[in-house]
């Protein structure tokens, strides 16, 4: 068994027996994937998926009964998903799903090992944000930040982020009542350094601040007049926290 605080609980769902065999070994080879399982019936996978914690599956599209896609879409609490197929035309509903990534057959160990590490990311990039927001006292938390912008080094007030986006090496700062501020960092390591209560990575591409709000409609956030997307990856982590804050009810 390995040790489950550096691992990810997976799943690998193929009704072809020789390419399951194939993707289960590649896993197997991954020292941070922990396969729990496979199947080559999805409807025996759906079963042990609702009574067992799976943090991510691999699955093929094309399957007699129960094709991944509907899989992924009966499931009421959705794990990181990796799709497989043999044909590309499927991509399209695999982003449509959110997926984490697409993978053509046939696979290549360093295909999939590049969607693993993808999956690492995001994966304990939730964990160690739920951890800091369970550890980390409210009443402690910095209300200021120092960023460099241009040759100055700026002075911002937490309550005026709206919401931050993320160009590659650079973010814009979004803020109430003046003008952007753009910052040479990386959206990471800005996350990393703001208050996981108040702000929170809904996109690879976005950070909102919790108290800037406006509404919340069909996976789009509302702040003033930009609509920001919530994607797959970052629903249920997004969900969970707003209940844990007493900020959203059933």
């Amino acid at each position: 068994m390995k040790n489950d605080n550096r691992t990810i609980k997976c799943i690998a769902i193929d009704d072809d027996v020789s390419a399951l065999e194939l993707l289960a070994g590649f896993i197997s080879k991954i020292p941070f994937l922990d396969l729990l399982a496979t199947y080559t019936n999805p409807l025996t996978a759906l079963s042990f998926i609702n009574s067992n914690k799976v943090e991510l599956i691999f699955s093929e599209v094309e399957m007699n009964g129960l094709n991944g896609i509907q899989l992924v879409n009966s499931l009421k609490v959705k794990p990181l998903v990796i799709l497989v197929s043999v044909d590309e035309e499927h991509a399209i509903e695999g982003y449509n799903l959110d997926a984490l990534d697409y993978i053509l057959k046939p696979i290549t160990f360093e295909r999939l090992l590049k969607a693993a590490n993808k999956a690492h990311d995001v994966f304990f990039s939730f964990k160690n944000r739920d951890m800091l927001s369970i550890i980390e006292p409210p009443n402690l938390l910095q209300d200021i930040i120092f960023v460099k912008s241009d040759y100055r080094i700026l002075k911002l007030n937490l309550n005026d982020i709206l919401f931050i986006e993320g160009f590659n090496d650079y973010v814009k700062i979004h803020l109430r009542n003046s003008n952007p501020v753009l910052t040479l960092l990386n959206l990471r390591t800005l996350e990393e350094k703001l208050p996981a209560r108040e702000f929170v990575r809904v996109h690879r591409s976005y950070i909102v601040s919790l108290h800037s709000i406006d509404s919340i409609e069909k996976k789009r956030i509302k702040i003033g007049k930009r609509n920001i997307p919530i994607s797959h990856t970052y629903f249920e982590s997004f969900f969970n926290l707003i209940e844990k804050l007493n900020l959203w009810f059933y």
